[in-house]
């Protein structure tokens, strides 16, 4: 699992097939090149995601974790696509805190 700290503002967990998510935070991709915290915010007001499929997320495919009491964005991009058997994929993870 990936957190923000011991006590997570949100939680990015792999599992067989599919990613999970801390209740307290909403989960938007997109098949665009770039995403920015804006357009991860209107993306999840427009299209929030109830689940988020290893078979949805190819390498290169953008997606965010907004964190419903703070406002915080975390903002994926797979480097390998997950694996349904093992659980194993690789993302890198950009965190943008709402200082607001």
């Amino acid at each position: 699992m990936v957190a923000a700290s011991v006590s997570p503002s949100w939680a990015l967990e792999p599992t067989y097939g599919h990613f999970n998510w801390s209740s307290s935070s909403d989960v938007y991709f997109t098949k665009q090149a770039e995403l920015t915290p804006a357009q991860c915010t209107t993306g999840i007001e427009q299209e929030p995601l109830t689940e988020m499929k290893y078979d949805d997320l190819p390498v290169g495919r953008l997606f965010c974790v907004r964190n419903r009491e703070n406002g915080g964005v975390v903002i994926g991009r797979v480097l390998e696509q997950g694996n349904g058997s093992t659980g194993a994929v690789k993302v890198s993870l950009s965190y943008y805190r709402n200082d607001a």
